[in-house]
């Protein structure tokens, strides 16, 4: 599997340590792909609008800020989003994992910190390479 040059990873996470981390290893073992990071669901929202076929990946935290990531994901079926999502979260228990088969876009649920290689179990598209 290697990395395809235009892939566009989208990460809506209000913790900035977060965003940080998931930033580095990216930029350490894959500088091609593309990262467009988000600390709050309506920002993110707004430059989807423009930017959804462009989309290969998302990863959108539980907790965010000002409204859940269930909520995010509710509003997201109105942009007819062709792309894999994962919800991250620091805490994920039995209560996250049944409400995520309410929701059959959902990749998977990884907790955090989101580290490549659980995204490299986890996702069909060839964005994770196998250099980890």
């Amino acid at each position: 599997m290697l990395i395809q040059a235009q892939t566009h990873i989208y990460l809506v996470d209000s913790d900035a340590i977060s965003r940080l981390l998931f930033k580095r290893q990216l930029e350490k073992h894959h500088p091609t792909v593309v990262l467009h990071a988000f600390a709050d669901a309506d920002a993110f929202l707004e430059k989807l609008w423009t930017d959804r076929k462009q989309v290969n990946l998302l990863l959108i935290d539980i907790n965010l800020q000002y409204f859940s990531g269930w909520e995010l994901l509710r509003r997201l079926k109105s942009y007819e989003l062709d792309a894999e999502i994962v919800l991250t979260g620091s805490l994920v228990g039995p209560e996250e994992l049944v409400k995520a088969l309410q929701f059959p876009e959902i990749t998977g649920i990884i907790e955090k910190p989101v580290l490549l290689r659980k995204l490299k179990m986890l996702c069909k598209t060839p964005i994770i390479g196998t250099a980890l």
